[in-house]
């Protein structure tokens, strides 16, 4: 009987471990969860391998969920875990490359009943995070970053005459006024984000250091967006409420946030010049508030 090492005997409970744990996580609710649930479960699915154009021997599959009707109406697609081939590795495409050609083929390509020939349908929405990585260890496996935004798009589907399958992508159906873009590995993805600018130089930046929390503000003063960069070692439930001058509360967004440092980027295009102030709590007890100045 031939005899084997005991690595090999390992690296088989280690593989049946990570295939075991990723089955397991394509079960469970996905994401982003959003609205109509429990009343419109998430159906787990999986499409690929299809091969990605512009890049030789590489191909993709991904898990991803639906639902219909979801709230009554809508047909709802959610991308999940994305596997490229050891090819992808070597091609000139980024992360959001690969995100975005799994979303157009979840699109197509899902189970759910398209409109009939020569019609359309405006109440179909594609969701995905907002972050994306490589899972540890596997260099061909991309995951959502835990937590993030969720991005949604509304979707028109159409079927021509000669039953071609089209669709064309509406405005986001959400565009949170606060996001959260994480450092690396992370990489955002979304379009309609901006990307956070580069940290400026002398005045135009404002450091608060309390508690152990510290955030940075730039550029200060400044036009429509504003990001604060914000570190804490803090885990869990967090808060930013921003004011106007006159004390009045202008907006509120609760995140968890995990350990190390995010970036949170404050949309005032739409407010008048001034003195806003935020507070970033954490578990309802004040961390760290700071200013920023709108100017137009």
């Amino acid at each position: 009987m031939k005899k084997y090492p005991l690595s090999f005997f390992l690296v088989l409970i280690f593989s049946a471990f990570v295939v075991s744990n990723n089955v397991n996580a394509q079960d469970t609710i996905p994401p982003c969860e959003m609205d109509c649930l429990p009343q419109s479960p998430w159906i787990p699915a999986q499409l690929g391998p299809y091969t990605v154009p512009g890049c030789p021997g590489c191909s993709l599959s991904f898990n991803y969920w639906y639902r219909y009707p979801a709230c009554g109406i809508y047909k709802d697609l959610q991308i999940g875990e994305i596997t490229l081939s050891l090819a992808c590795l070597s091609c000139p495409l980024s992360i959001k490359d690969f995100v975005d050609f799994a979303i157009d083929k979840m699109i197509l390509n899902n189970p759910i009943p398209k409109p009939d020939t020569g019609r359309c349908e405006t109440y179909w929405r594609a969701i995905n995070a907002s972050c994306w990585k490589f899972f540890a260890s596997y260099d061909t496996v991309l995951v959502p970053c835990e937590p993030s935004e969720c991005y949604w798009r509304t979707l028109t589907m159409c079927t021509d005459s000669s039953g071609n399958v089209t669709y064309s992508q509406h405005p986001p159906f959400t565009t949170p006024d606060i996001c959260y873009i994480y450092p690396y590995p992370c990489t955002f993805v979304c379009d309609e984000m901006p990307q956070p600018a580069p940290t400026p130089s002398g005045l135009e930046e404002t450091t608060n250091l309390l508690n152990g929390f510290s955030a940075l503000v730039y550029p200060n003063p400044g036009t429509d967006w504003f990001n604060i960069k914000f570190h804490s070692e803090s885990e869990g439930q967090h808060s930013i409420e921003v004011f106007d001058e006159s004390g009045n509360l202008i907006t509120v967004k609760d995140f968890v946030k995990v350990q190390g440092e995010i970036i949170i980027q404050i949309n005032m295009s739409s407010l008048t010049s001034g003195i806003y102030r935020y507070v970033i709590k954490h578990n309802d007890k004040p961390g760290i508030s700071g200013s920023f100045n709108v100017v137009k």
